[in-house]
């Protein structure tokens, strides 16, 4: 287990000035005991610090201005697990990349002006900081002048999905003519409008078009617009699976259909471009009032807006905050839209959410402890499909449910998929992608890893095609 910590801002201060927030701090720690606080800077940042403390090692990110620093605090190992959600406000701003775990490292990204005093708390709470990066920020840069110079130098960057990042009407413009060069092959659609008006594309790779009766496979994509690498991945295993040039390609057409909700969040994904690169939900405005007044904040958490013991666990009722479940299940144009579109599909088989970063393929349930009557046939299916995919580059993804391997989060879209009232699928998963943790680019994923993180992931699609065939 390793505990990192980066600090610092995105790069221009209009975008730092949009994160000033109070969060909510949930803490818990197993297997006994469960707290739940709100409270301002000094009592939720001294608390997540001192709770973390008496958690294995974690990763944290911090944004300074124009550089993120990674510091590893050493400390105590002991083992009590603690999920901490924590927000910022004027004074501290704390964004969890990845929720504290007891198996992996956790992430998170704090304002400059909370340097000094995570320091301290940390030293307080018996945390030794060590610098292990001192410019996190010349990953955001480096992307951002790599796409730059790449659409410069040639016009098929635009369209070169295993080295590049697309945006938005790049990856609307890379369907389009997809759809038109395997015309009996693929279908282009729309499942509906997003908060603000883009097409939800849905795309169906299938061997005749023309013919219903086979199974469906259902993958969403990009459902947290900072997870690049998600879009990208679903590109090349549409595009292989219409191009049809290998046996595995050949033989996942022959069994099933695929469906893909490629960028599930059109909306964040063009944010993410054009002003926060590290920005997560959609973009619905949110007023919220409190006994201090008024504001005006932007976004759901699209993964924490299903039905599936909404508002429960691993969410925040608070707007401004990263994991906001919405006023109610089924809220956002973008979940509900999307539920209609599987709910209305004939013969729908299995159901695969892709999200990054971590390294992981995890099982039911998410949204509580208690494993399915099923987990012994899930998780077997799940380790072939990890066999199948460290085949490839011997990457190992760790497979288990999220409250084992990650965190418990309850309204997600892979639980709702395994609802009676839902699509009602025995066969339901998610995946986070590369890498590992933040010291390896976090969300910042470079381009060099695209193509080696996509071919692993179609690999392990193929490996779960043929298990839940048997």
């Amino acid at each position: 287990m390793q505990f990192w910590f980066a600090f610092g801002c995105l790069a221009v201060a209009s975008v730092c000035a949009e994160q000033r927030k109070a969060y909510k701090v949930e803490t818990f720690v197993e297997p006994r005991y469960v707290e739940k606080k709100t409270s301002t800077f000094q009592e939720s940042g001294q608390r997540a610090i001192y709770m973390m403390a008496g958690l294995v090692p974690i990763p944290v990110i911090y944004t300074y201005m124009d550089a993120h620093s990674y510091i590893r605090p050493g400390g105590d190992e002991r083992p009590i697990g603690v999920s901490t959600q924590v927000g910022v406000d004027n004074k501290l701003q704390l964004d969890f990349w990845s929720e504290p775990s007891l198996v992996r490292s956790t992430d998170i990204r704090v304002s400059p002006t909370a340097y000094r005093s995570v320091m301290d708390m940390m030293k307080e709470a018996g945390l030794s900081p060590d610098i292990r990066h001192s410019d996190v920020q010349s990953l955001i840069d480096k992307e951002q002048e790599k796409m730059t110079e790449a659409r410069k130098m040639s016009p098929y960057a635009s369209k070169d999905i295993e080295s590049e990042y697309l945006t938005f009407p790049e990856i609307e413009e890379f369907l389009n003519e997809l759809a038109a060069e395997f015309p009996d092959r693929v279908e282009k659609s729309s499942i509906g409008k997003s908060v603000e008006g883009r097409d939800l594309i849905k795309i169906r790779v299938a061997s005749n078009l023309a013919d219903t009766s086979k199974p469906v496979i259902w993958i969403e994509a990009m459902t947290h617009a900072r997870e690049w690498i998600t879009g990208a991945s679903a590109l090349y295993t549409i595009r292989r699976l219409a191009r049809q040039q290998d046996r595995e390609a050949i033989d996942m057409l022959d069994q099933y259909d695929w469906y893909f909700a490629p960028v599930h969040n059109p909306d964040g994904y063009v944010y993410s471009h054009t002003t926060d690169r590290m920005w997560r939900k959609n973009r619905k405005e949110q007023n919220e009032c409190s006994w201090w007044g008024c504001y005006t904040c932007y976004g759901t958490d699209l993964n924490r807006n299903w039905d599936v013991s909404w508002a429960g666990e691993g969410t925040s009722p608070y707007c401004d905050h990263d994991t906001y479940h919405g006023v109610k299940a089924f809220s956002e144009p973008e979940t509900a839209n999307l539920r209609d579109a599987i709910m209305s599909t004939p013969n729908r088989k299995a159901f695969f959410s892709i999200h990054s970063y971590s390294e992981l393929i995890m099982i039911p349930n998410g949204y509580i402890r208690t494993k399915p009557d099923d987990y012994d046939e899930v998780k077997r299916v799940a380790d072939a499909a990890q066999k199948a995919l460290k085949a490839i580059h011997g990457k190992s993804y760790r497979v288990g449910t999220p409250p084992d391997i990650l965190y418990a989060a309850t309204g997600g879209a892979f639980d709702y998929m395994r609802t009676r009232d839902g699509p009602n699928l025995k066969w339901s998963y998610t995946y986070e992608l590369r890498p590992a943790d933040a010291e390896h680019g976090g969300f910042v994923l470079d381009t060099k890893w695209i193509l080696p993180t996509a071919e692993e992931l179609f690999a392990s699609l193929n490996s779960f095609a043929y298990e839940i065939a048997k």
